[in-house]
C-alpha cells in the first residue's frame, strides 16, 4: 500500500507543479498583452450594416464616425464582399477629413494588397492628391507662397501622378494627373526662380 501513496504523492505534487506553471504562463501572457486571455471582440453589426452606416455617415460628412464602421468592417470582415470597398472609402474619409497622410498611407496600403482590383487606378490617384495638398498644408497657416517651401510633399506628388499616367493611361484620373504634373512642374520652375533671385 505505500508505494501507491507514494505514487499518488508524486502525482499529485506534478500536477500541481504543472497546473501552477500554466497558470503561471496564462497570468505572464495576461500582463504581457494587457488584454483578458478569455475576451474575444466579437463584430457588434453585420458587413453590409457597416458598410451601410459608413456611407450613411459619409454623406453627412461625418467622416471620423464613417473610417471607424469601415474599420470594423474590415477588422471583423477582412475577406468580405465589402473589404476592398471599405479601403477605398476609408481613404476618401481620412482625405475629405483633411487627414492627408493618412489618405495617402491607406491608398499605398490598397496599392500593395490589391494590385489586381479594378479601383486601384483611384487609389493611385489619391495618393498623389493627398500627397499635393499635404504640401500645401502649410500655406493655409504660415500664409507663404507655396514656391518658397520645401517642395518634398510636391516632389512625392509628382512622382505619384507619373507612375498613375505610366500604369493606368486610360485611366479617368490620368488627364487630371497629368495637368497636376504641369502644375507642380510650375511651381518647381517658380521655385527655383526665386531661389535663383535669392541668391543674385
Amino acid at each position: 500500500m505505500r508505494p501507491v501513496g507514494n505514487t499518488f504523492i508524486k502525482l499529485s505534487s506534478m500536477t500541481l507543479l504543472t497546473l501552477s506553471v500554466s497558470l503561471a504562463g496564462c497570468q505572464t501572457f495576461k500582463n504581457l498583452t494587457g488584454d483578458d486571455v478569455d475576451a474575444v471582440e466579437t463584430a457588434e453589426k453585420s458587413e453590409q450594416a457597416y458598410y451601410n452606416d459608413a456611407i450613411a455617415e459619409i454623406d453627412k460628412g461625418r467622416y471620423n464616425q464613417a473610417i471607424e464602421d469601415l474599420n470594423n468592417l474590415r477588422t471583423f470582415y477582412p475577406t468580405g464582399p465589402y473589404a476592398e470597398q471599405a479601403l477605398l472609402d476609408v481613404m476618401y474619409a481620412q482625405y475629405a477629413s483633411g487627414s492627408y497622410e493618412l489618405a495617402a498611407a491607406s491608398a499605398e496600403q490598397f496599392i500593395r494588397l490589391y494590385p489586381s482590383n479594378p479601383q486601384v487606378s483611384y487609389a493611385y490617384y489619391v495618393r498623389g492628391v493627398a500627397n499635393m495638398e499635404g504640401s500645401s498644408d502649410g500655406l493655409k497657416i504660415f500664409k507663404v507662397n507655396q514656391a518658397e517651401r520645401d517642395t518634398a510633399y510636391l516632389r512625392l506628388a509628382f512622382a505619384n501622378f507619373q507612375e498613375l499616367v505610366n500604369k493606368y493611361p486610360n485611366s479617368p484620373y490620368s488627364p487630371d494627373a497629368a495637368q497636376r504634373m504641369t502644375f507642380i512642374y510650375n511651381q518647381f520652375a517658380q521655385s527655383e526662380l526665386t531661389a535663383a533671385n535669392w541668391y543674385i
